[in-house]
């Protein structure tokens, strides 16, 4: 803030939604009041930037968040990108999501990445993720940045993973990777396990599932809220203990 008062530079702010695995309709509907909500906190920065005496402007959009916004610096000449990242202590300095990573790569200007060190109850802990859909793989890895992510793309490998480690948390997908047989496989080990499962499945689901307690569904539609339904998870296993 204050070397852009100094050079008298202004700071645009810029959102990105990513497009969201839903019917046309739930993804109109949700884009909508995604884009409220970012422009509403957005402006409330904007205002707060310029009671600082330095102008700024607001910039939401939709897309791949890393594309856009090194298209965005591109097009509108700006001198350097800021963005934040939520970072662990106790991993390596590569270990960055996605967006982030693709802006180190491609970015036509200068960046300074702001690690953000989570206090939240996931940090450190260590997930399998079980899905061969690259959006969707993406989209979590974003979320539980905080995690300890190990992936794995087909059934085989999955397999592996859940006879030879321990997870804190297994995220399954009832529609890939043969996902019912490896819930059962997570279940049996005693894994919190998440299934994601489309609405059109979900009577089918909660009969295969009903039998483990360990196990939680979850709407693929609903995978924005993923992080704080495993936080909420891992809170109440914490004060079971």
């Amino acid at each position: 803030m204050r070397h852009a008062n100094f050079f008298g530079s202004t700071i645009a702010l810029i959102h990105v939604a990513g497009e969201r695995p839903l019917t046309t309709n739930c993804r109109n509907s949700a884009d909508t009041s995604s884009q409220k909500e970012a422009h509403e906190y957005l402006a409330r920065v904007k205002g707060w930037i310029e009671k600082k005496g330095v102008q700024a402007t607001v910039s939401i959009t939709t897309g791949d968040a890393g594309d856009e916004i090194c298209k965005y610096a591109l097009r509108e000449d700006i001198g350097m990108i800021i963005i934040s990242d939520i970072g662990n202590n106790n991993l390596p300095d590569d270990d960055i999501s996605p967006v982030v990573r693709h802006i180190l790569r491609h970015s036509p200007v200068p960046i300074l990445v702001a690690r953000e060190v989570s206090d939240s109850v996931l940090n450190n802990n260590t997930v399998l993720l079980a899905h061969d859909e690259p959006d969707f793989i993406d989209s979590i890895q974003e979320m539980l940045a905080m995690c300890i992510i190990h992936k794995a793309s087909d059934y085989n490998t999955a397999l592996r993973y859940l006879e030879k480690r321990t997870f804190d948390i297994v995220i399954l997908d009832i529609l890939t990777v043969n996902g019912l047989e490896l819930l059962k496989k997570s279940a049996s080990r005693g894994f919190y396990t998440v299934m994601f499962i489309p609405q059109a499945l979900a009577e089918e689901a909660i009969k295969e599932a009903s039998e483990f307690q360990s196990v939680h569904l979850m709407l693929r539609e609903n995978l924005a809220d993923l992080r704080p339904f495993l936080e909420n998870i891992i809170q109440k296993k914490r004060e079971a203990v």
